[in-house]
């Protein structure tokens, strides 16, 4: 008898069960074969190059391409981000008035805060990469947000972008350790803010 163990985090399995088991290794997809597999899927070619950075499970991506919430977080990211950028009291009261006001959940809260995440690593790749275009429009997550990106890089260098994308992780760590969303997203803001 053979019993198929699959996991994409070895390390939740308890040491008993992995010491009985082969380890067989599967290498993942690469960020362009995915984008590649939800085209064929039917997903627009912008979203696709988004939902491979999030998903590598097809039904999950045309799920999120369905969304219209998730639509929604795809313009309110970088729009967040602007305000959060120029200083503008908007970037804070946006939190509750766009992110938090239908109370999502926790899980949806996390993957709002991934899409930032992303906006900020375009933005570092941007001021870090190369100054060949298509080099550049290759790498990006958000490869229609490219002249809101050069916009927004007049007013933001490395260490700004930076503390950005670690400001994130924190938020999306605060709200799994069970403090509210809203809070978190404050915090972020904030601290974005702070000298």
């Amino acid at each position: 008898m053979h019993i198929f163990l699959i996991t994409s985090n070895q390390d939740a399995l308890l040491p008993t069960i992995l010491s009985r088991c082969q380890m067989i290794h599967f290498p993942e997809l690469r960020k362009a074969q995915v984008k590649q597999v939800f085209e064929a899927a039917g997903i627009k070619a912008s979203l696709a190059t988004t939902l491979s950075y999030l998903t590598n499970d097809v039904e999950e991506a045309k799920d999120l391409a369905d969304n219209e919430t998730f639509q929604t977080q795809i313009g309110q990211s970088i729009q967040w981000i602007d305000l959060m950028v120029k200083g503008d009291p908007r970037g804070l009261t946006m939190v509750q008035s766009d992110w938090v006001k239908d109370k999502p959940s926790r899980k949806a809260m996390i993957q709002a805060l991934n899409l930032v995440g992303f906006h900020f690593h375009d933005l570092l790749y941007l001021k870090l990469g190369s100054n060949d275009d298509q080099s550049q429009m290759d790498k990006l997550v958000f490869p229609n947000d490219l002249g809101k990106y050069q916009a927004m890089l007049k007013h933001l260098d490395a260490a700004l972008i930076t503390k950005g994308l670690h400001l994130v992780g924190k938020a999306q760590r605060m709200i799994r350790a069970n403090v509210a969303p809203q809070a978190a997203m404050e915090y972020l803001v904030l601290a974005f803010w702070k000298k």
